[in-house]
């Protein structure tokens, strides 16, 4: 069972709300995880939106794992940005129509309670 704490990575600053944007699924969502790993993947965006490129999978104990594409992809990618985690508490209009491990959606605005 999840726990009611959810984190959202972005690397737009000082965000009050969360917005639902178009995704890559053709819908109106905001994405949060329950693992905030994950979320720190998301801080930085190196695809244009609405399209990303993230190099991380999970191992049999769902476990984020990172994967090195190419040498010092890591550092090319992550190097000197700036990422924020936003955490939000889980509410009855979040759900998991993508079946992406650890990931959650919402189509309506949800309010930041921390950012890290």
């Amino acid at each position: 069972m999840m726990n009611d704490q959810l984190y959202h990575g972005s690397s737009e600053p000082g965000i009050q709300t969360l917005m639902p944007q178009i995704s890559e699924h053709g819908e109106p969502y905001i994405y949060f995880s329950s693992n905030i790993i994950v979320a720190a993947f998301y801080t930085v965006h190196k695809v244009e939106r609405p399209y990303n490129w993230f190099p991380y999978g999970f191992n049999e104990g769902n476990i984020p794992v990172y994967n090195e594409y190419y040498p010092n992809a890591l550092e090319d990618v992550y190097a000197g940005q700036k990422g924020y985690i936003y955490e939000c508490i889980k509410n009855d209009e979040m759900s998991n129509p993508t079946n992406i491990n650890c990931a959650v959606v919402c189509k309506s605005p949800v309010a930041v309670s921390e950012c890290i």
